[in-house]
């Protein structure tokens, strides 16, 4: 996730900055009762802020355990496999803060999974680098006790289908 933090010369300001905008809105909302654009207006800024506090902590999985992070496959050899398992690991945090759609994309380049006819030699070796994450990820809702319905994990180009 690019770009949460405000650059270092602003950061200390932010606050200060976020607070003076949150008063000057409630101030022109009382110049405009019942203005229900602007109170939905207001509600998203607020929103927005919330969202892009909340994923500095979500994107903070250097905290998580040590075995957890091998579970994941945070120390394997394939820098691929290193940066599924990132995406795996962001997924759980996410489906532990409540987000209830979660998607974890594989395209570490252009072809992705789209292998009209090598399907072998594309398929084996995503698949040796997303299994491990995979595995973990599931492991770990289901040790949890997450009762979200994972509706698929898919390895599949669907809008080829004969």
């Amino acid at each position: 996730m690019l770009d949460l933090l405000p650059p270092k010369e602003f950061a200390g300001g932010q606050r200060a900055s976020l607070d003076l905008i949150r008063d000057l809105n409630l101030k022109h909302r009382e110049s405009h009762p019942g203005s229900l654009e602007l109170d939905a207006r207001i509600a998203s800024y607020e929103l927005s802020y919330r969202m892009q506090s909340a994923a500095l902590d979500v994107g903070g999985v250097d905290a998580e355990p040590d075995f957890l992070r091998r579970d994941y496959g945070f120390e394997h050899q394939d820098k691929r496999t290193v940066s599924f398992a990132r995406k795996c690991l962001l997924a759980r945090r996410l489906v532990e803060r409540g987000v209830r759609f979660v998607q974890v994309y594989d395209m570490p380049d252009k072809d992705g999974w789209d292998a009209h006819a090598g399907l072998l030699k594309n398929h084996t070796p995503r698949a040796r680098w997303t299994d491990q994450p995979i595995a973990a990820l599931l492991s770990d809702l289901s040790n949890a006790g997450c009762s979200i319905p994972l509706s698929s994990f898919g390895r599949a180009n669907l809008g080829a289908l004969p």
